[in-house]
């Protein structure tokens, strides 16, 4: 598996863990505005950001986040490089 791929599987099981109602194939499927749509709220988003932050072994400058940063998949996947 790609490193790409296997990022993205780190990803997607640390959002369904830290938010259950997400489901998997809400995340791979379909174009949703994670946090517009309700799927993520501010304390999901906390949670999100530490355990990436536990990942990477390196803090996160959260001043330089935006809300858009957490729309998607994609978007969240540009924060585990």
């Amino acid at each position: 598996m790609s490193k790409k791929k296997e990022k993205k599987e780190i990803l997607i099981n640390l959002i369904l863990e830290t938010c259950p109602k997400i489901k998997k194939n809400l995340l791979i499927k379909r174009e949703i505005n994670l946090v517009n749509d309700g799927y993520l709220d501010s304390l999901d988003i906390i949670q999100i950001i530490a355990k990436i932050e536990k990942i990477n072994k390196k803090k996160i400058n959260v001043n330089k986040l935006k809300r858009s940063t957490f729309k998607d998949l994609n978007s969240i996947l540009k924060l585990l490089k």
